[in-house]
């Protein structure tokens, strides 16, 4: 996160406005809750019954391999922080 963030700013404020830019505070409130819910929309999966998890939940969450043909079911559990974060953006 703070590579992603920094290489940003850094980026802005040398290369592009010469100046650090008055929304890097809000950026940097921002990036770990958008970094948190990309990590959690990314672990989710699909029990071999069909029940949507997060991944690390399992016991053996390493090696833990869903349901590859429901991962449709995934979409509607992403959706809404996917729009959560679109409305931020």
């Amino acid at each position: 996160m703070f590579t992603t963030c920094w290489l940003y700013e850094g980026y802005a404020t040398a290369v592009l406005l010469g100046f650090y830019p008055p929304m890097a505070l809000a950026n940097m409130g921002l990036s770990p809750l958008f970094y948190s819910l990309a990590g959690l929309m990314w672990s989710l999966d699909v029990r071999h019954d069909g029940k949507i998890v997060f991944a690390f939940m399992e016991k053996e969450w390493v090696e833990f391999q869903g349901d590859r043909n429901q991962l449709s079911k995934i979409f509607i559990f992403s959706l809404p922080i996917i729009l959560f974060m679109v409305f931020i953006m």
